[in-house]
């Protein structure tokens, strides 16, 4: 018996494009992504973990949790910092500066 291939994959290939999740932009500067901070009101620091949930799901990819403080520390595109902040408890978020430091003076030069 000689096997038939199907006319739908002889020799076609389909070209799929992958849509973003909602919420997320695809590209352009909107999707850049950045380094931020985000801390929650005093009286949301007990639901912390429940909190940080909503965060990941608003476009967050935290990198550190600190729950005890209620703070967190990772990366968001500028398209959801909107979405971040409206997030029931956050108190604030804000991008992380950058810090540079002179050189040491015991390194030669």
């Amino acid at each position: 018996m000689a096997k038939k291939k199907s006319t739908a994959s002889a020799g076609k290939k389909k070209s799929v494009k992958k849509k973003a999740a909602p919420g997320h932009a695809e590209a352009g500067p909107a999707a850049k992504s950045m380094n931020i901070v985000v801390t929650l009101a005093d009286h949301a620091v007990a639901d912390a973990v429940q909190i940080s949930r909503k965060l990941k799901k608003s476009g967050m990819s935290i990198e550190t949790h600190l729950d005890s403080i209620g703070q967190y520390i990772g990366t968001s595109s500028m398209a959801d910092l909107a979405s971040l902040k409206a997030v029931k408890g956050v108190a604030n978020v804000e991008e992380l500066g950058e810090v540079h430091l002179p050189p040491s003076p015991l390194d030669p030069q």
